[in-house]
């Protein structure tokens, strides 16, 4: 949660639409946490540790995130940069999207680059927000 507290500092005048942003900051709070030297010591030696917050329930920190991510979804609805729709759904998704970067990317390394794989994630996440398209 420290980490999508950090990147909602993005200034309001940062170039783009709010879901620009959003898309920014959901990546950059990924790339964080992928970074974060507790998480990849966790996942390196005892990754049964998050097994719980995988399969069966949501921890603190994803209960937040959460909460910021349903936040920018408003935002983004407000100012028509985002589709209608639930905004808890959709915030589930992109939890759950964002969440598979951070856990899984390590198994794609060999296969795509840093740069590659956000590149395709900003499309993933951008188009699954952008108004007119369907979910």
């Amino acid at each position: 949660a420290t980490v999508f507290t950090a990147v909602s500092k993005e200034p309001q005048d940062a170039p783009g639409s709010v879901r620009e942003r959003a898309v920014r900051q959901f990546l950059a709070a990924a790339a964080g946490l992928r970074s974060h030297p507790l998480l990849a010591k966790i996942i390196e030696v005892d990754p049964e540790l998050l097994q719980p917050y995988i399969f069966d329930r949501l921890g603190t920190s994803q209960r937040m995130a959460l909460g910021f991510i349903a936040e920018r979804i408003r935002a983004g609805q407000r100012d028509g940069s985002v589709r209608a729709g639930d905004e808890t759904a959709m915030a589930a998704t992109v939890l759950l999207s964002v969440q598979t970067l951070v856990l899984s990317a390590h198994t794609t390394d060999g296969l795509l680059s840093t740069g590659q794989r956000d590149a395709e994630a900003t499309v993933l996440l951008d188009r699954y927000l952008r108004p007119g398209q369907t979910a």
